[in-house]
């Protein structure tokens, strides 16, 4: 029975090599846009966006640049800390 299961296991395998994904990874860093190279956390909106938060503000990815979000105490519209910890979307879109 073991011998059996291990045929078919490996019959499985081969048959279906030919439908294997590749994957393609790209490092992204301060070279490219990013605003600083410690990540706390990565975030994909409902739109499409990955928004990573640093320990030097809010980085939202289009899949080509990254936006820089920075606190700014003159600014009354801008982030409120340059940590972040953690993004969320609520069902509104609006991220937190």
């Amino acid at each position: 029975m073991k011998k059996l299961l291990i045929i078919i296991f490996f019959s499985f395998t081969f048959t279906n090599s030919g439908f294997t994904q590749q994957y393609i990874f790209t490092n992204y860093s301060i070279n490219e846009g990013l605003s600083q190279s410690v990540v706390n956390c990565i975030f994909q909106d409902s739109k499409g966006y990955i928004w990573i938060g640093t320990q030097n503000g809010l980085n939202r990815f289009n899949g080509e640049t990254f936006d820089v979000y920075s606190y700014n105490p003159a600014d009354t519209s801008s982030i409120s800390n340059n940590w972040i910890y953690t993004i969320a979307e609520d069902t509104n879109g609006n991220l937190w």
